[in-house]
Parts: C-alpha cells; structure tokens; sequence
C-alpha cells in the first residue's frame, strides 16, 4: 500500500520535474570589455584560439537572455516538485504511524465495536496466513511422541503390521479405524507405528469438540499456535508438505538414479515409493466419553472428525481414527472409504511376554488358566498382580467371572445373549432379521446402540457385521450365565 502511494506520488512530480528541465536557466558565458579592446589593440597576429574566442564572445553578446517570467516560473516549478516530495514523505508518515497506533491499546482512545470487530478479524487473517505458510516446514519436523514405556511395551506383530501400512503408506481413498475394548492398548500400538514417521500428528479430541477446535489442535501440534482454520485451507497446507517432500525425493531419486546408471544397471521406480514420508499423517484419539443417562445424544467430536477427513483431508494426508469405546463406531457408521482395525485381548504368547516383564513368578500352566478364564486385558492382568500377594489366584477369577456376569445381567436385549451364549465366536446381525425384544428390532445394530454402551459386554463388529463378547472374560461368564428372555416382549417374524 505504501509503494503504491509513493510510486502515485513520483507520477505527480514527474511532469513538474520535466517542466523544470525544460525552463531552467542555462549557464551563461560573461563577455568583458576588456577582452574586445585586447583583441583589437594586440599588436601580435591574429591565432586560431583568438578566432575562436572572438567568435563566442560575439555569439554570446547576440544571444538573448532569459526573461524575467521564465526565471520566475522556473523557481516556482522547483518549489512545487520538492513540496510535492515533502508531502508525499508526510503522508507515508502519517499512514505508517496511524496504523501502527491504531493496531494497540492506547490509554484514552476510545474505539467503537465495529473498529474493534475489524480490528480483530484484520489480526486473525494475518496471524492464520502466517501459520499456514508455516505449516509445511513444520510439519517436516513433526513425529508423535509414545508415551508408553519401551522397556515394557509388548509387541503385538499382526496389529502393527497393519497400522504401519495405515500410517507409513498411500492411502489416499481410505481412512482407518482402530476400535476395541478399553485398556487394550490401542494408542500405544499407534504410537509404537508412527514411532518413526516424519510428518506425523497425533492430537487428542474431548467430548463436544467442535470443528474449530479440531482444526486449532491440529495447528497447534505443528506449529505451537492454535489458530482456527478451514478444512480446505488445512488440505491445501497438507498438499503443500507433500509437493515439498516430492521435490526432495525426486532430487534424491536423479542422484540415485545416476549413481546406478555409472554402475551400468538400470534404476526404474516411482517417486512416491521412494520415502514414506512424502504423505503426512494425522491421527485423531477420539474420547469417546462415558454414558450417564437414558438418552445418549449423538456424539459431536466424531461426526466432526468424520466430516473432516472425508471432506477435507482424505486424498492430501492418511487419517487413522482411534476410538476409545468399542461402540463408537455407531457413530462413525460404515462405508466403502473406511478400513477398521479391532484390538481385542492379547495371544497366550503376548500375555507370558506381558507378565513376565512385570516380574510375574506364575507358571505357565496359571498363565494358561489366566488366559483362558478372564483373558488378556492389560488393566485386567495388572491388577491381578496388584492382588496376588493378598490373594489366591482362584478367588481373584472366580470375582472378576461374577462382576462380567453382572454386566450381562444389565444388557437388557436377552436373545443376543442367549445367541452367543450358544455361538460364542459371534452371531451376525442378520441372524435376528424381523426379531424384535423390547420393541426394539435386533437386526439393526443402531436400535442395540444404547445397551450395548451402557452394559459394556458385547461388541458389534462394524467390518463383520457381528455381535460378539467384547472380551474372553465375557465369554467365559457365558458359559455360566443363563439369560431370561421374556415371552411378551419377544416378537418373533411371523410366518406368512
């Protein structure tokens, strides 16, 4: 703004310049008298150089000299370019400095709200565009932070074979999923996979998390400052990390490419595939909060999370999704775009790896007995070795099979129950097309929704389209339990 007021400033002054040029005072040569009546009294013969100056000498006497207006407006011309300067200089000044003052707080001015509202948007803009124009080097330098303990950290091969490929590939017309039962270490396997990936992100979302907040969190992770921004914007700094990365892959490639062509071997490959960095990831630890009502109001942090990544972000970066309750995914709900990933209990093998690195003195057989009884939940098994010194290791399943069985008792859809409790591995959901219990129509796993979150026992398989025991302890506590399905609130499909 303020080069193009000066440059407004010069185009005004140039043609009074012009005109100063033009009428100046040209130098003039004085004539004396004294030199006519030397060159005529010498009595020495007449030079070239005497000719010369006889002959300026009389150009100049005939010349006319400038007049008093042209003298006078030629002084006015130079007055005005150089006060059309000094206004010029004034103006840039007084521009400068007012916008400097008017962007603080100063005592004993008094703005009103529609300057403070402008004032305040004009600040947001800006502070937005330099973030984002910052988001693309940083992002570079961005990893995610385990927080678990690599000195007890299990390894679980099947399941991080999977997220390694979610988070390190391509995948850029699908999104992940990881779901599963509290406490089975779901955010731990995805830290362990992008231990070592380059523009990597991970943030974590609380319940009735709005977009704007999502967007700022993502922001603040990468660049310290949380500042709100649009999806689009969000996707074009994304694309933005990734043409970067391409550029240096692709310099990295010629290099490679060349130092194989001096070995005489051809190099054929393509650029993508030369590093696993070249797409960013952002991975969303989704709270999917707790159930303390009759009514469950539909979750507002995952509907946001969704429609960014679909809308925005799916195609520029991968997006894994990890939620913390295993029935969040009736609120993800399913399509072709999503990839789910289930954690569910450990091996017997992870489960001997898990005790023994706590300094467990258990046999393989309790270990064995362990696994096939309550499981393998890691805050499950914890706490059994919390317990052990003050008890024995029979009374310690024997209560946990009594506390699964009165979750089961608290899930009011009965023929599931009684379905699994005769198909352990899992019944699918059109099993019960047209049974309805409770007025309830058990074909459609969204009508389920409300018992299945608050009796956290069964778990429907989204990618299966299944109901399941959400752990072994639940399966073990079947075999015990014997649900009542009551005759009236049964309705069977009828029959014609």
């Amino acid at each position: 703004m303020f080069r193009s007021l000066s440059r407004r400033m010069a185009r005004l002054g140039a043609p009074l310049l012009s005109k100063a040029r033009r009428f100046g005072d040209k130098p003039s040569i004085s004539s004396s008298s004294s030199s006519n009546s030397s060159s005529t009294t010498s009595s020495f013969p007449a030079t070239t150089t005497a000719t010369n100056a006889a002959t300026a000498t009389t150009a100049t006497a005939t010349a006319p000299k400038p007049s008093f207006w042209k003298r006078f407006s030629s002084t006015i011309t130079h007055l005005l370019y150089y006060l059309a300067i000094i206004s010029a200089a004034a103006i840039t000044t007084t521009v400068i400095c007012g916008q400097y003052f008017l962007e603080r707080e100063i005592p004993g001015v008094v703005r009103t709200a529609e300057q403070k509202r402008a004032l305040a948007i004009e600040k947001e803009h800006r502070e937005r565009k330099k973030a984002l124009a910052a988001f693309p080097k940083k992002l570079e330098e961005s990893k995610v932070e385990a927080r678990f303990s690599e000195d007890k950290y299990v390894p679980r091969p099947a399941l991080e074979e999977i997220l390694r490929a979610a988070i390190h590939g391509f995948n850029l017309r699908h999104y992940h999923v990881v779901y599963g039962p509290g406490g089975m270490g779901k955010t731990a396997l995805v830290e362990r996979a992008a231990k070592d990936k380059k523009g990597a992100v991970l943030v974590r979302i609380y319940p009735n998390d709005d977009r704007n907040k999502i967007t700022a969190k993502i922001m603040a992770a990468v660049t310290g400052e949380a500042i709100v921004v649009d999806g689009d914007e969000l996707r074009k700094a994304c694309e933005a990390y990734s043409d970067n990365m391409e550029a240096k892959n692709k310099k990295q490639l010629t290099t490679k490419n060349d130092k194989v062509e001096d070995k005489g071997r051809s190099f054929n490959g393509a650029i993508e595939y030369t590093s696993s960095d070249s797409l960013p990831t952002i991975i969303f630890d989704v709270d999917c909060g707790h159930v303390t009502s009759d009514c469950i109001e539909d979750r507002l942090e995952l509907y946001e999370v969704r429609n960014l990544v679909k809308n925005s972000l799916l195609g520029a970066c991968n997006c894994v999704i990890i939620l913390s309750s295993p029935n969040g995914v009736f609120d993800i709900g399913q399509e072709h775009r999503e990839n789910f990933v289930y954690v569910s209990d450990m091996t017997l093998e992870e489960t001997k790896v898990f005790l023994r690195l706590r300094g467990a003195t258990l046999t393989d057989e309790e270990i064995e007995k362990i696994h096939e009884t309550i499981g393998a939940c890691p805050p499950v098994l914890s706490d059994l070795l919390r317990r052990l010194p003050y008890e024995t290791l029979d009374t310690y399943i024997k209560k946990e099979i009594a506390c699964a069985i009165c979750d089961l008792s608290a899930f009011k859809l009965k023929p599931i129950l009684r379905e699994l409790k005769n198909h352990p591995e899992g019944v699918t959901s059109g099993y019960f097309d047209g049974q309805k219990y409770d007025g309830l129509n058990l074909a459609e796993p969204m009508y389920a929704k409300l018992s299945m979150q608050r009796a956290p026992c069964i778990v429907y398989r989204q990618e299966l389209c299944l109901y399941q025991p959400q752990s072994i302890l639940y399966k073990t506590a079947l075999r015990e339990y014997e649900p009542y399905v009551n005759p009236s609130m049964y309705h069977l499909p009828s029959l014609s």
